[in-house]
Order: structure tokens, then C-alpha cells, then sequence
């Protein structure tokens, strides 16, 4: 057992860095299927003789549809760097575990500078 003075890490902290699967939003997998899907189509009128210039407009039109969608649609929350809870955006406390976003930010203001 570990002693009352240190911390331990919170559960879902080690479980961000084991994932198999990307935490992508919906939108995100939508787009990456279309994609796949659009691609498996376009080989397979290649192949088999099919009007690829048919296919290629409707993968172009679809993905312009939905990457408009993928703008849209962004995310309102964001991650808490300690407990890995979602956190509604514009606060500047963790619920879960009190973790000041505010002051981190203050800490490491982004984007990083480059200079030295």
C-alpha cells in the first residue's frame, strides 16, 4: 500500500497512453469511413472498368460536404490534464478534481514560444 503523503496517479491517466483506438470525434470517423470507403470504391472501378471520373467527383463533393461538417461540429469540452475528465469550456476548475486550467495555462501559454 502506498504511504498517506504521496500521490497517486489517477486511473485514467495511465489508460490515455495504452489506447489502441484514437479519441477522435464522430465527425473525425465519419470522414476517415467516407474516405476508406470512397477508396476501396475508386480501386475497385479501376479494376473494374467503372467511370473512376464519376467516382472521384463524388468522393471529392462528399468530402468537401463533410469536412465542412468536421469544421462545424468542434468539440465543447476538453480534456482536464490530471484527471483526464471532460471539462465543459470557459471553466477554469476541473469538477472532478479541482485542477486550476486557468493557472496551467498561465504556466505554459500556448502556442510555445520559440525563442530560448
Amino acid at each position: 500500500m502506498a504511504p498517506a503523503n504521496t500521490q497517486m496517479p489517477p486511473p485514467h491517466a495511465a489508460l490515455r497512453h495504452r489506447r489502441f483506438v484514437p479519441r477522435w470525434r464522430k465527425a473525425t470517423w465519419v470522414l476517415a469511413v467516407f474516405n476508406l470507403l470512397s477508396l476501396i470504391w475508386l480501386v475497385s472501378g479501376i479494376v473494374g472498368g467503372v467511370g473512376v471520373t464519376m467516382i472521384v467527383v463524388i468522393w471529392f463533393f462528399g468530402f468537401v460536404v463533410l469536412g465542412l461538417v468536421w469544421l462545424v461540429s468542434r468539440p465543447r469540452y476538453r480534456e482536464c490534464p490530471q484527471c483526464g475528465s471532460d471539462v465543459k469550456k470557459g471553466l477554469t476548475v476541473c469538477r472532478s478534481c479541482g485542477f486550476d486550467l486557468a493557472q496551467a495555462t498561465a504556466q505554459n501559454p500556448w502556442p510555445p514560444t520559440l525563442l530560448p
